[in-house]
């Protein structure tokens, strides 16, 4: 069934309404028909996993099922079941669920303590601070000799286990109750992480745990709780695992943590050996606050190669750069790399395996928080991408192709990219005629380009040890060849919008450098990918492409003001005029087609329905035989060849525009006099005169006036490349 949508004070009145009731039935037996508490219960199963509990009213949730009350088990359990809070659970909550757990007349019955505290161990990541239940501690551990607690129990202590809860009367006491009740798996997961503390202490081989020991008890609820969250708080906006990246979890064989496990290879668990009571390590930070207040005493844990899945660690070896610390990791890591993937018998096969991915996505996470990748990664990845098969783990691949670093072009070329190209793009059957993988690539060279513009601002090329000049060099020569690329997929997938809009979103992204940083200069896109761009079927195709021709205007005109910056050469400026010359022929003029190309003008030799035509070989068949062939199709349809892609006019822009002769007509009461009948069909400078002369007043409305209007409308629409780029080009249209 689904819940209509409410306002928050609404569905808080429904709360309140709902939890009298329990309350009533709760103190005294009989006052609340059973038909009429199954009714109510129902109702709140369907909203609660909606709009969630707030603070007051979960306070009250709980009194009610976090005592011996009248309320039937069955109802209890549901109740527990969908108390989804909506906002940070206070202390206050905390106090009363612990206050409610063990023996005594008025506490809740066993089954209803063991749902009571697996709510609290699935509510841990939402806690409003840890400093009361980090005091409960002694509390909670106290209880461990209820069997019917002690699963639960175990998990949520493992979550809270930090050093100074290690002492050697809790350690004694579950020694003994493993050897009273046995090798219980939720009690060897908490003397694991008891070990790990002091392994000197507790000593042999006390049993293994099962993966997903303590794993989340219902993932389910867990995101519909965070979707809640995210709408009714801002501060939960964020994925609620931040709220956890200044403290060290330990959630034995849970995917997503801090210590896991692959086939091959152990991920490594923040922990510090040889620690005592007075060392200070990352287990005593609980805050942000503590870390800025003791980053600089805190010992870094045994095992660096941790920072690939523990954040607080990673914030750590930020805090405190040191070659050392990048070395360790980098070590392990360059061995475990070749030792997951690189099997003599099968190289890179584990690529298709579903568990071979959690190393990849480890490395990805820790490249995106350094913004860049250690070498042992950036030595792995050619052979990896020369034994790649363009499918296996796609998104982490490319995603760490995204962040290497700049090196010598040609290298970059051999190694990275003609692999890269091979995969998505060769003959092979899984990847021919794809346009997503064709996407992907010219994506993912976005991505690059953009890393390097965060990796070499302006001062930080010199840690790159290889000059500006050289630098720059193989910046545009990487462009140059994305441009290629994107010619070819483009002529290729030429109907593809994915294919498109990943092309304008690299060169939007090659346009987007700081234009003082003389490191990027702009390197314009190919011939091709502008005409098939004005060509396209999709108008904001059209209109980005049109947007790019403006960014490159201001480019070069910012460029020419500042003498500290070196001026572009005069034939790229030629080629840049001549594009726009082009555009503007085409969009304003009504000249396209009708000059051959010249310098000033290559005169949009790409047709539609022709493939590209190079100018020095088929420019006399084209200008001979199609070009009269085309404006012959447009005379027998009453239209003109120069004016059919004109901006009133073109198959993109056509529909708007008569729609905004209509609305005009509408708002105008004048023209609504005077023109009786709707214009028909795309307004161009000839109907619109036509029309106005049988009307009898032939200044009603100049096509100058309608134009102008036209592109604040279609501003107004979300198509600013091709007005920005119209008004600040061509005079006639201001």
């Amino acid at each position: 069934m689904t819940v209509a949508p409410e306002s928050e004070s609404q569905i808080d009145r429904k709360l309140e309404g709902w939890l009298k009731i329990f309350e009533q039935a709760a103190q005294e037996k009989n006052t609340v028909g059973k038909d009429k508490l199954q009714d109510t219960v129902e109702e709140l199963q369907e909203a609660a996993p909606v709009y969630g509990i707030p603070q007051d009213l979960l306070d009250r949730f709980l009194d009610v099922v976090a005592v011996n009350s009248r309320l039937d088990q069955g109802t209890v359990s549901k109740i527990i079941r969908v108390l989804h809070p909506r906002s940070k659970i206070g202390k206050s909550s905390l106090v009363r669920v612990v206050g409610s757990l063990g023996l005594g007349n008025i506490k809740p019955a066993l089954p209803t303590q063991v749902l009571i505290l697996r709510w609290l161990v699935m509510v841990y990541d939402f806690l409003d601070g840890y400093a009361v239940i980090d005091r409960l501690y002694g509390t909670l551990f106290s209880l461990l000799d209820m069997i019917n607690l002690r699963p639960f129990l175990c998990h949520l202590l493992s979550l809270l286990t930090r050093r100074k809860h290690v002492r050697p009367f809790r350690i004694q006491y579950l020694l003994e109750l493993r050897r009273n009740f046995g090798a219980e798996q939720p009690l060897l997961g908490l003397l694991h992480i008891f070990k790990a503390y002091y392994p000197d202490v507790i000593v042999g081989d006390i049993g293994r745990t099962k993966a997903g020991l303590f794993s989340h008890p219902n993932p389910d609820w867990l995101h519909t709780t965070k979707e809640i969250q995210s709408r009714y708080s801002a501060e939960a906006s964020l994925d609620s695992s931040n709220d956890m990246a200044f403290r060290i979890t330990r959630r034995l064989g849970e995917e997503g943590v801090k210590r896991r496990k692959t086939r091959h290879v152990a991920l490594p668990q923040a922990s510090t050996t040889g620690a005592n009571e007075h060392s200070l390590t990352l287990d005593d930070v609980e805050s942000a606050q503590d870390l800025a207040k003791t980053f600089y005493k805190l010992e870094l844990p045994s095992q660096l190669a941790a920072a690939l899945v523990d954040p607080l660690l990673q914030k750590l070896i930020s805090l405190i750069p040191s070659e050392t610390s990048q070395a360790r990791i980098n070590g392990w890591l360059s061995a475990c790399l070749y030792n997951e993937f690189a099997t003599p018998d099968r190289p890179f096969g584990r690529l298709k395996e579903a568990d071979s991915g959690i190393l990849l996505t480890n490395i990805l996470r820790y490249g995106r928080y350094t913004k860049g990748l250690l070498p042992a990664v950036e030595q792995f990845l050619p052979e990896l991408l020369a034994a790649w098969d363009g499918v296996s783990q796609r998104d982490l691949v490319l995603g760490l192709v995204s962040f290497i670093s700049i090196r010598d072009f040609d290298d970059l070329l051999r190694t990275i990219l003609r692999p890269l190209e091979q995969a998505l793009l060769g003959k092979k059957e899984s990847n021919t005629k794809d346009p997503l993988a064709a996407a992907r690539l010219v994506v993912t060279y976005a991505d690059l380009f953009r890393h390097w513009i965060v990796q070499y601002n302006e001062g930080h090329e010199e840690d790159s040890g290889t000059s500006k000049e050289d630098l720059s060099i193989a910046i545009r020569k990487f462009v140059q060849h994305a441009g290629l690329v994107c010619s070819d997929v483009l002529s290729e997938f030429e109907h593809s919008l994915l294919v498109s809009d990943a092309i304008l979103c690299f060169f939007e992204s090659a346009a987007s450098t700081p234009i003082h940083n003389s490191l990027f200069r702009l390197v314009l896109p190919p011939d091709s990918v502008i005409f098939r761009m004005f060509f396209s079927n999709e108008t904001s195709s059209l209109s980005r492409m049109c947007g790019l021709l403006e960014r490159y205007k201001t480019i070069f005109s910012e460029t020419d003001k500042d003498s500290q910056i070196e001026t572009y050469p005069r034939s790229v400026k030629d080629t840049y005029n001549r594009y726009l010359v082009d555009v503007c022929n085409a969009l304003v003029r009504n000249r396209i087609f009708l000059d051959a190309a010249s310098d000033t003008t290559f005169n949009l030799y790409l047709s539609p329905y022709v493939p590209f035509i190079p100018l020095t070989h088929k420019l006399t068949e084209f200008q001979s035989e199609i070009v009269p062939a085309l404006s012959t199709l447009a005379t027998s349809r009453s239209l003109s060849l120069q004016s059919v892609f004109s901006i009133s006019h073109s198959p993109n822009f056509a529909t708007f525009s008569s729609a905004y002769f209509k609305a005009l007509q509408k708002e105008s009461r004048e023209l609504q006099a005077v023109v009786k009948m709707y214009h028909r069909g795309p307004v161009t400078q000839r109907s619109l005169k036509q029309l106005c002369e049988e009307s009898g007043k032939g200044d009603i409305l100049s096509y100058k006036d309608f134009r102008i209007g036209f592109l604040k409308s279609l501003r107004e629409g979300g198509m600013r490349g091709v007005t920005d780029f119209l008004f600040g080009t061509v005079v006639s249209v201001n």
